[in-house]
């Protein structure tokens, strides 16, 4: 059995291992903590201060505590959300695969005159040229065929991004927009405009939409494309 002076020993020392904290910045509630003295006839507490000042530095501590295992929690879960997640995510970012646009596309259609019977055939044609990785010199022809063959064409030349070129005449059009997309053996023609009337300074009802097959990767001759040209 432990005597009186013991009990005391003991419990002082269980109340230093308790406030014994693992940081120092909890230094201050603990050497107010330790300022507790014990009564020799009772195993309760006696100190200068009421009750409540107790209790408040008890749930100060308590919080302390908590707050302290709250942030190792959030630098634990920081650290990993910053840890990289090795080559696939590297492999994740989609890469366009370069195409050289030089060559020569035809947009062939043909259209039965049921007056005549006679089959009328004629052809929309983009010859592009690639003078370096990001320009490229275009030159474009849009007939709309029979009867009236109505058509629109220009030469110029123009950006190339991913594979994209896009044309606009602010001059004729401010709202057009004639975006050509070239892929390994096509070219995809789709034109925007305010008014398809007379969109992108083009003939009447003239909409240059339309794939484009690639009949030759050689350079072509770069000039304006009228109608029959051959």
């Amino acid at each position: 059995m432990l005597t009186n002076d013991g009990q005391t020993a003991h419990n002082t020392q269980n109340n230093d291992a308790i406030l014994r904290g693992p940081q120092d910045k909890y230094c201050v509630i603990t050497q107010a903590l330790s300022a507790m003295s014990f009564n020799e006839d009772s195993f309760f507490m006696k100190t200068n201060t009421s009750p409540i000042s107790i209790l408040v530095i008890i749930i100060i501590f308590l919080i302390s505590i908590f707050l302290s295992c709250n942030q190792r929690y959030s630098e634990k879960k920081m650290s990993e959300s910053q840890r990289p997640v090795g080559s696939a995510l590297k492999d994740s970012t989609p890469t366009t695969v370069f195409v050289n646009p030089t060559g020569t596309y035809i947009f062939r259609d043909e259209i039965a005159r049921e007056d005549t019977g006679i089959t009328l055939d004629y052809k929309n044609e983009i010859r592009a040229l690639l003078l370096d990785s990001n320009t490229v010199v275009i030159s474009f022809f849009f007939c709309e065929g029979p009867p009236a063959y109505n058509h629109g064409y220009f030469l110029d030349t123009l950006g190339y991004r991913n594979n994209i070129a896009v044309y606009t005449c602010p001059e004729e059009d401010t709202t057009c927009i004639l975006t050509l997309t070239f892929s390994k053996d096509q070219v995809v023609s789709y034109e925007k405009t305010a008014d398809y009337n007379w969109g992108c300074g083009f003939g009447h009802g003239v909409v240059a939409n339309g794939t484009f097959d690639k009949t030759s990767s050689a350079p072509p001759d770069m000039r304006e494309l009228l109608m029959n040209d051959k």
